[in-house]
């Protein structure tokens, strides 16, 4: 009987063990991803669907007054993220958001970690809005003037030989209008008589 009872608590244990694992389980599958990553999805999957509630949810305290629901044309975009980097509590993620119909659009998505939670900095993300049109401007431009020293760097040793052959071709052209221009100047003599000796 013993041996019964102590089978029968083993078994328990086992159970409750189970149990205990099964419920951890299910906790943490109903509890959203903590992950910049997850959080700068959920946030931008909540603005294009026009949850705008739920976007502020996953804004810090003091820019969920910034959160606000974005123009039809963002509807139903499509999102995808690009690079990501923690730093501490502060973190940015690389947003592509690519809307029906209207070119993709790129942005840089800053989070804050407040009691071990990542939240979007709504008002910093705008605010880098602003800045980012004329970053990518001078990028675009500095972008345009590697790409012209390269070609001319590349042409560099053709664009010399024929400097140089153009520098000899006009050096031979100055001697010919030297020679031309004496000949045009001497004075002409007249030619000797065969009489006068």
């Amino acid at each position: 009987m013993n041996a019964n009872i102590n089978h029968l608590l083993e078994a328990f244990k086992s159970l409750a063990f189970a149990g205990l694992f099964l419920s951890l389980g299910f906790l943490s599958g109903c509890q959203p991803d903590n992950t910049p990553e997850a959080i700068s999805l959920s946030f931008w999957q909540a603005l294009v669907s026009g949850d705008t509630q739920a976007a502020q949810k996953l804004a810090t305290t003091e820019s969920k007054t910034f959160v606000r629901p974005l123009d039809k044309k963002w509807q139903n975009a499509t999102i995808n993220i690009g690079e990501i980097h923690i730093n501490g509590k502060q973190a940015r993620t690389k947003i592509t958001l690519t809307p029906v119909n209207n070119p993709a659009f790129t942005l840089t998505t800053y989070l804050t970690k407040v009691n071990d939670r990542w939240f979007v900095d709504y008002q910093r993300t705008y605010a880098s809005l602003i800045d980012d049109p004329f970053q990518n401007l001078f990028k675009q431009l500095e972008n345009v003037g590697n790409a012209i020293a390269k070609e001319i760097e590349k042409e560099l040793p053709q664009l010399e030989q024929e400097f140089k052959s153009l520098g000899d071709e006009l050096q031979q052209q100055w001697q010919e209008f030297e020679n031309e221009l004496k000949k045009a100047i001497e004075p002409k003599l007249p030619a000797p008589k065969k009489d006068s000796v």
